[in-house]
């Protein structure tokens, strides 16, 4: 029997899943940087941390269980690409506007879509179906009180830190599965989130090392990914502080796009472009990832899908409105299949 407030999740490439559950309140976290070594247990964190809550499951149960060998098959293929969304274009235009006259480098747009559904949620068999699903990509489910109910399914680690060993990622650009020759826009778009990250990142470590640029898979998509390792006697807070939002989800420069974002944006993000994960546990350490690919329940029979994409001066319109549409596919096939499925 599920708690008043609880998790499913597993970690990319994880062979089982964890469930931790509490009947208490989550705990509340004033700001980023006041989260420490003490804090442990399911951090749940919004893209806009002054106006929703930083939250703490502080488990009272905790189980891992191995994942189902026979999984549903999913169908996440791409299908026809919607018609841009009217509401999208206005705000497109509006970050052009900002981007042609060089008030920001970068911004990323995102988009609400709502949808109705006719059955009920059992969250853990539409959290195994993702999970199974998408086995490389990290999986959560949470639900409390404060947050309602959110799936996420996402490629982007936020940090992780086990055993003192530090690792974040620079992920952006976009491309369909089975193309070959990335644009400049997606180099130049991925590139501003490696820069960001590395200025943010060296006065604060003792040791940093970044990767290679590589091309990586998540959902029928495919990305350009970075990965940072390093060494720091910086508190972990201080490193989300700087961190989040990284401009694959917010821009450059980050205080401006914020603030662009939330004056263009008809919706509020809530914890989409946030980030979720174990913090501090005892066996596995920290993993957070950045939620995206992720729905939300409104209200029981009410669903919130999001996605977004990043703009960059050039980026064209029904381009960009491809891409959110797809990334909005891996949440929707999943909850769509469950739905339907007996």
């Amino acid at each position: 029997m599920e708690h008043t407030s609880f998790t499913y999740y597993k970690l990319p490439s994880e062979q089982k899943y964890h469930y931790l559950g509490s009947n208490n309140f989550p705990l509340r976290l004033h700001s980023l940087s006041a989260i420490n070594e003490a804090h442990k247990g399911f951090l749940i964190a919004p893209f806009d941390t002054d106006a929703f809550p930083i939250l703490l499951i502080s488990p009272s149960v905790e189980q891992s269980l191995p994942l189902p060998q026979e999984t549903v098959a999913i169908n996440s293929e791409q299908g026809n690409l919607e018609k841009i969304d009217n509401t999208y274009l206005q705000h497109f235009k509006q970050c052009e506007e900002l981007l042609n006259n060089e008030s920001l480098q970068k911004i990323v747009l995102a988009h609400r879509f709502e949808a109705r559904m006719e059955a009920p949620l059992n969250h853990r068999e539409l959290f195994l179906s993702a999970a199974t699903a998408f086995p490389k990509s990290y999986v959560a489910l949470w639900h409390t009180d404060e947050s309602g109910t959110w799936l996420t399914i996402t490629p982007e680690v936020l940090l992780e830190n086990e055993a003192g060993k530090w690792h974040t990622v620079a992920l952006a650009g976009t491309m369909p599965k089975g193309k070959s020759q990335w644009s400049e826009k997606n180099k130049m778009e991925q590139q501003f989130v490696v820069d960001y990250i590395a200025s943010v990142l060296s006065p604060r470590t003792i040791e940093l090392k970044l990767s290679e640029v590589q091309t990586i898979e998540a959902a029928k998509l495919l990305h350009l990914r970075t990965d940072f390792y390093f060494t720091t006697n910086v508190n972990i807070g201080e490193i989300l502080h700087v961190l989040h939002p990284t401009p694959a989800v917010c821009g450059l420069p980050k205080q401006q796009a914020f603030d662009a974002i939330k004056c263009i944006e008809n919706h509020s993000r809530k914890y989409y472009a946030g980030f979720s994960g174990p913090l501090h546990h005892s066996q596995g350490g920290t993993h957070l990832y950045v939620t995206l690919r992720c729905a939300h329940w409104k209200e029981p029979f009410c669903i919130e899908y999001y996605a977004g994409g990043g703009l960059i001066k050039g980026s064209e319109a029904q381009e960009e409105w491809n891409e959110v549409t797809r990334k909005k596919k891996t949440a929707e096939c999943i909850v769509t299949n469950h739905i339907l499925t007996p």
